[in-house]
């Protein structure tokens, strides 16, 4: 991510954060997010992109990207959706409001779209949304709620990818916007694998304690 945002904009100042594994508290230095910033000359002012990742023993892969734009300058509120819906297609839900509005996508993991269903217009499809701002501790807050038997059964948001992009400006143009995509099902599979593993090596550590304490005794 960090060599894409990069070449997008060359003079980017990326932030790469690690967090500690939950079981051992050791601190990994893995990548979580990705934060450019002063990218006014490359892009709009206040532009900001910021990923959050899966962490080892597999691959690290984003599962959560969050842009947000400050425009320079607004832009004609029609052609932002044309853009929108010439890049993703029809979205699957719609809350349109006076001065911006919401919208959302719903993919399978191979990129078809989900059809809308139930779900009303005006809502988030399925009952999906993104929650609150990205804060870098949604990785790890998952994999604790496994370690400790929290974490909920499979929904179906679990499975899918979601895409929601909101704006704000007047009845006409668009000044700000911000866009998630958050995979959940890659989030929660690979949060799983993840538990697995730190549990794994918690018990190999107890292991080698107990073997290093045997071996301590006196012979008698």
């Amino acid at each position: 991510m960090s060599g894409l945002i990069k070449k997008l904009y060359p003079a980017a100042v990326i932030q790469i954060e690690g967090r500690g594994e939950p079981l051992t508290g050791v601190y990994s230095g893995n990548v979580l997010k990705a934060i450019p910033k002063n990218v006014g000359a490359y892009g709009p002012p206040g532009e900001t992109i910021y990923a959050e990742y899966t962490m080892p023993p597999n691959k690290q892969l984003a599962y959560l990207v969050y842009r947000d734009i400050k425009f320079s300058e607004p832009i004609d509120r029609q052609n932002f959706l044309d853009a929108l819906h010439q890049k993703y297609g029809t979205e699957t839900s719609y809350a349109p409001a006076v001065n911006g509005g919401m919208l959302w996508w719903l993919f399978d993991e191979q990129g078809r779209p989900v059809p809308a269903g139930k779900s009303p217009n005006g809502s988030p499809p399925y009952g999906c949304d993104t929650g609150g701002p990205p804060n870098g501790n949604a990785f790890l807050n998952k994999v604790n709620d496994y370690l400790n038997n929290r974490l909920p059964a499979p929904t179906f948001c679990d499975s899918v990818v979601l895409l929601k992009v909101g704006y704000g400006g007047t009845a006409t143009t668009v000044q700000t916007s911000y866009s998630y995509l958050v995979d959940g099902a890659l989030w929660r599979r690979e949060a799983i694998v993840t538990g697995d593993a730190q549990k794994a090596q918690a018990q190999q550590q107890k292991q080698q304690e107990v073997q290093k304490a045997n071996q301590a005794k006196p012979n008698l």
